[in-house]
């Protein structure tokens, strides 16, 4: 779709689109960087994760301060994307070992729409992104965050591998912690040492595949999002936290996003 085609447009307006792909902390991160180039080179944002994961895509959940929703138009870099760029991730990600990755080395400033498909080089500021990123809330969501603990322990497993003595720390000082995770046996196991313990979650994977990947039996995509949502901002802002695995980005860009952390994850 070429730029000329649209004599309405003004010839001034150019974007800097980010593609979804991978998990959520994946995609926040690389957000991140294409918010760094939109404000850089004084480009338009445009979030498109119209894929199987957000389904109706970024904008039912999230605003960014200071960027309009307005679909883009014209010629792409990189150059793939020209017959692509609107189309859902079901319509490209089959090709993405086809995929030039965004080089901004690279970019022609006079290129309409640049193209970041959430892989390959990134530059990131979480805190950046922390300050602009707003979740849209609604009555689902409210009732997923009803219950505001004092601690609360975050059990990530599934697709990440624990330490299975760091596992056992938490359970001993940490047993009056509410618990979040996405992976049912870690739940199960914490249940046995503290039965009384409140689970914030009923999504959970049964075989330890990830859920924001591969869905939840009886949940649609839209609670499993939310489910996500809920979960972040309750590492937000719970006056504690403790995370299982402790590299996990997930956790750290919640903290930052509640202000948890005087580190803004540069």
């Amino acid at each position: 779709m070429h730029y000329q085609n649209h004599p309405g447009l003004a010839r001034t307006d150019k974007w800097v689109v980010h593609k979804g792909y991978e998990g959520f902390a994946d995609r926040l991160q690389s957000l991140s960087y294409c918010i760094n180039l939109a404000v850089k080179y004084n480009r338009r944002l445009y979030v498109d994760w119209t894929d199987e994961c957000w389904v109706k895509g970024f904008y039912r959940y999230f605003s960014i301060d200071e960027f309009d929703f307005e679909i883009p138009y014209g010629d792409a870099y990189p150059q793939f994307w020209d017959q692509a760029l609107l189309k859902p991730m079901g319509g490209w990600a089959y090709r993405i070992q086809d995929l030039v990755e965004f080089d901004i080395k690279k970019a022609d400033g006079d290129v309409p729409v640049w193209v970041h498909p959430n892989i390959g080089y990134r530059e990131w500021d979480f805190g950046l992104l922390a300050k602009r990123l707003k979740m849209k809330r609604s009555l689902e969501l409210e009732k997923m965050l009803n219950v505001r603990p004092q601690k609360v322990v975050h059990l990530r497993g599934t697709d990440k591998e624990h330490d299975s003595e760091r596992f056992q720390m938490l359970l001993r000082e940490h047993g009056d912690a509410a618990v979040l995770s996405d992976d049912r046996r870690l739940v199960d196991r914490w249940l046995e040492r503290h039965p009384d313990a409140v689970v914030l979650t009923d999504i959970l994977s049964e075989d330890g595949q990830a859920t924001h990947f591969v869905g939840v039996k009886g949940k649609t995509r839209h609670e499993v999002n939310l489910r996500v949502i809920a979960d972040f901002m309750t590492l937000a802002f719970a006056p504690e936290a403790y995370a299982l695995v402790e590299e996990s980005l997930f956790f750290k860009m919640a903290r930052v996003y509640g202000g948890c952390y005087k580190d803004q994850m540069t």
